[in-house]
């Protein structure tokens, strides 16, 4: 009966650690997700009116603790034409492809998110605004 008890606080030890390491390990992911979500808060965005850009293509790149994104983008007659990827690289901006189509479909930066991906949109929407920012003409 001793040998059953010992065996049950084993097994209850052993359960409690493997408790603790899975806590620890989401706590983990948690915070790194909030400070994802910080940091793409904190990108410069000013929603540049697509009427003021000139005809041409437009480089911008934009990094990030999680992503490294560089875009050419094309305006003509003020209206956003093609999107171009030079460089996605990280962990967001997987379904880029949804993002660029509805900027492209609506000729605006900014459209609903893609679920799932919110956090890579923010980035490709601060990315696109930078690159619209060098085509406005300077007087």
């Amino acid at each position: 009966m001793e040998k059953r008890n010992h065996n049950t606080a084993e097994l209850i030890k052993i359960f409690l650690i493997c408790l603790c390491v899975v806590l620890f390990i989401a706590s983990f992911f948690i915070q790194q997700k909030k400070r994802h979500i910080n940091e793409a808060k904190k990108l410069p965005f000013t929603n540049t009116n697509l009427e003021l850009v000139e005809d041409g293509t437009y480089e911008n790149s934009t990094f990030t603790s999680f992503m490294h994104l560089s875009l050419e983008v094309t305006v003509k007659n003020h209206q956003l034409f093609q999107i171009k990827v030079i460089e996605n690289k990280g962990s967001q901006g997987k379904k880029a492809g949804e993002i660029i189509a509805a900027m492209i479909e609506n000729n605006k930066v900014v459209n609903s998110l893609v679920e799932g991906d919110e956090i890579g949109n923010l980035v490709f929407i601060s990315c696109v605004d930078g690159a619209l920012r060098k085509g406005i003409k300077k007087e």
